[in-house]
């Protein structure tokens, strides 16, 4: 008779070390965020190359906005004292979400110099991928959603929100949030600060 025991698999600590970091690597592959050293590489080339982008691509990185929603934005209606609203119908979970400015002034700030342009992002989405194309062709290698993530793995990860805070402003539950970005992106990578733009030193 063969004893219970020796049918257990033995596993040492440093083997689910081992296997927690190789998971964690794939993990941040998979979810393909930015470093803040690619997000000022990215930056300086949009204004470089592309400044009539430059606008939305900050928008994106610092809002945490799905392209569709941005470009949804009504200027007019939708900017409040101290957040953008995203209305129901534009976003993924059919939710109205607000994505405040606590955390980033140059979000506010670039928010309200489009107040009065209604739909400033609206003729944008169609062409964002020929812009992105050509930023690959020049190193820059980068889509919509990379951006979204960048931004919230940085929320998360450098304590610039509390955990529901941050979930809330990217419209997901803390649980998802916290399973798919917490440690993306390490917090010695991150400059001191109190706003986005601090820690990802733009």
């Amino acid at each position: 008779m063969v004893q219970r025991s020796r049918l257990r698999p033995q596993v040492s600590l440093e083997g689910i070390r081992k296997l927690t970091r190789a998971a964690t690597t794939k993990k941040a592959k998979e979810i393909d965020i930015l470093t803040p050293e690619q997000v000022r590489s990215l930056l300086r080339w949009v204004d470089g190359s592309e400044p009539d982008w430059s606008n939305l691509v900050r928008f994106l990185l610092l809002s945490g906005c799905r392209i569709s929603e941005a470009c949804a934005i009504d200027f007019d209606s939708d900017l409040l004292p101290d957040a953008i609203r995203l209305r129901a119908e534009t976003t993924k979970t059919r939710e109205t979400r607000d994505v405040t400015f606590a955390c980033s002034p140059m979000l506010k700030q670039l928010s309200q110099s489009l107040a009065g342009q209604g739909q400033a992002f609206a003729a944008k989405q169609s062409g964002f991928r020929k812009m992105a194309l050509r930023a690959k062709q020049s190193g820059q290698s980068f889509t919509a959603h990379p951006l979204r993530r960048t931004c919230a793995s940085v929320l998360l990860n450098s304590g610039l929100l509390p955990p529901l805070l941050a979930a809330t402003r990217m419209g997901h539950s803390i649980s998802t949030m916290e399973s798919t970005y917490a440690g993306l992106i390490r917090a010695s990578l991150l400059s001191q600060g109190d706003s986005l733009e601090d820690v990802m030193g733009i």
